[in-house]
């Protein structure tokens, strides 16, 4: 799926299968993208976006610089964790 507003693109594409698998888009116009949601981009060249995807996996891409940066839930359950654990290692047990 493919939505442009206030002249920046929207991308989303999905993989709907279990095996990995390559996308190829064509028709964007050149530059980064963002990838929603992940802490990485790809660049569109020739108008081309290449990208490789997990099964069933679901990727967001927008070439909207200024919008708005998704939480990183990987990173913040990593956060939560770490905190945890050293918070359990300086605990004071009775």
């Amino acid at each position: 799926m493919r939505k442009k507003h206030n002249g920046k693109e929207f991308i989303m594409a999905v993989n709907t299968m279990p095996d990995e698998f390559r996308c190829t888009l064509s028709g964007l116009p050149d530059g980064q993208y963002r990838v929603l949601g992940e802490n990485r981009s790809v660049e569109v060249k020739n108008g081309i976006l290449n990208d490789l995807f997990a099964g069933f996996m679901t990727h967001l891409y927008t070439n909207a610089a200024d919008f708005p940066a998704p939480v990183d839930i990987a990173a913040l359950e990593k956060e939560i964790r770490e905190t945890d654990a050293k918070a359990l290692k300086e605990a004071v047990i009775y």
